[in-house]
């Protein structure tokens, strides 16, 4: 590269080139169904949540309402990481080009916000109608609320520019990280929404005069302050693990080693369980769905999730499409299992048996269904005590759909997609 606005343009293609790659991947059939049914489910959810709040006294209610919704923002406004687009292998060639970094990490750092921004404003639209409720915001338009936001996070993305000039803000020598300006805007909005009318505004827009003051004293004295080249790397590489990390949930990544290590207390579990079936290939798959965090983690984390659903769902066909879609969800997403071990030496050495190999899967998915079940009939029983009469036709039917994804759709995909070894 012979500068740097070439090496910049380089490498963002390269970066745009590795989010398409990694969409194509998620955003398959499949996905997109369960994308839309889950988009579907939060829409029920939010409108009757909204309309449940709106027959309530909201003065009895306030202070949980204002904890949950400010919480949200705050998640929204910790996500995103700042591009550099800065390796360790810059200093050996391109440090000499000294104060030509810093419009180069500037125009970077800045162009980072156009996601952010996104998702803001989506993240802010859709709480503030329960900041309405319980807090002055009710005199206020919707749009200032978003614009104070904005304002904010280019506060935020700025400070985090600055600190690697050690010119933001920093705690006995060392400057503060995104998590720290994360939590003290959570703080900030938090209050503002305690106070009266004209106050709650002053709470947002005092801070954010005053950064922007210490801003324009900042950058007219930024030459004068060494750049942390090291900081700037570091910060760099967490953005791209980062990035890396949340597309390995989804989509194999070869930059990331799913970690698989020994867990003395599963050596009970499995020891049982892997006589149900002797077989080699059940032997697997039941250490993978247990030590193998790339797939370990899929099954519980949904289960998790629907879980929490359950306790807030009382239509008894929303339950009833909540447990068929943690079923759709599971069997997709464990589904690349059966074929992880087609291309293992030992294949070679030790005759294969396709049906034997399915049906090792089979009743390794009628484990993860059955834990899946039996989780969701206690959340049910304990938590839907007027529903009891529909439950007797709900898990039966989660049952059906759970035996026919296992006996029907799992040969049917087997021999869709397999391999020849």
């Amino acid at each position: 590269m012979t500068s740097l606005e070439e090496l910049g343009k380089a490498r963002f293609k390269y970066f745009i080139d590795q989010v398409g790659k990694y969409s194509r991947l998620i955003i398959n059939d499949h996905f997109s169904v369960i994308l839309m049914v889950l988009l579907a489910f939060g829409a029920i959810y939010y409108r009757d949540l909204l309309g449940h709040l709106q027959t309530l006294q909201a003065s009895s209610l306030r202070l949980p309402v204002i904890i949950v919704a400010t919480g949200l923002i705050g998640g929204l406004f910790q996500m995103g990481h700042p591009m550099w687009f800065t390796k360790q292998a810059d200093r050996s060639y391109l440090f000499a080009q000294g104060q030509k970094w810093h419009p180069y990490w500037f125009k970077w750092v800045m162009s980072s916000l156009f996601l952010p921004f996104i998702y803001l404003a989506l993240g802010s639209f859709l709480v503030y109608p329960f900041l309405k409720l319980v807090s002055p915001w009710v005199h206020y338009p919707v749009w200032l609320f978003i614009a104070l936001v904005w304002l904010m996070k280019v506060a935020d993305y700025l400070m985090v520019y600055l600190s690697a000039f050690d010119l933001g803000l920093a705690y006995q020598s060392r400057q503060l990280g995104r998590s720290a300006y994360s939590i003290i805007f959570t703080i900030i909005l938090f209050i503002s929404c305690l106070l009266p009318k004209t106050w709650d505004l002053g709470m947002l827009i005092l801070p954010v005069a005053i950064t922007f003051i210490y801003f324009l004293w900042a950058f007219q004295n930024i030459n004068y302050y060494p750049m942390q080249f090291d900081y700037v790397v570091a910060l760099e590489a967490k953005r791209q693990a980062t990035f890396y990390r949340w597309v390995s949930i989804f989509a194999d990544v070869p930059t990331r080693t799913p970690s698989i290590r020994r867990l003395p207390w599963v050596d009970y579990l499995i020891q049982p369980l892997s006589k149900l079936y002797p077989n080699r290939f059940y032997y697997l798959y039941l250490r993978l769905l247990v030590r193998n965090s790339a797939y370990a983690s899929i099954w519980l984390k949904i289960l998790i999730f629907i879980a929490f659903l359950l306790l807030f769902t009382n239509s008894s066909y929303l339950l009833l499409g909540l447990g068929i879609l943690s079923s759709l969800m599971t069997i997709i997403q464990l589904l690349p299992l059966i074929h992880t071990y087609d291309y293992h030496p030992f294949q070679r050495i030790y005759p294969h048996h396709q049906k034997r190999q399915v049906q090792a899967f089979q009743i390794t998915m009628l484990l993860i269904f059955g834990s899946q079940l039996l989780a969701y009939s206690l959340v049910l029983c304990l938590s839907h005590l007027d529903h009891l009469a529909s439950l007797w036709w709900i898990i039966p039917v989660w049952l059906l759909v759970d035996l026919a994804l296992i006996y029907f759709y799992v040969p049917w995909w087997y021999q869709k997609n397999q391999t020849s070894i």
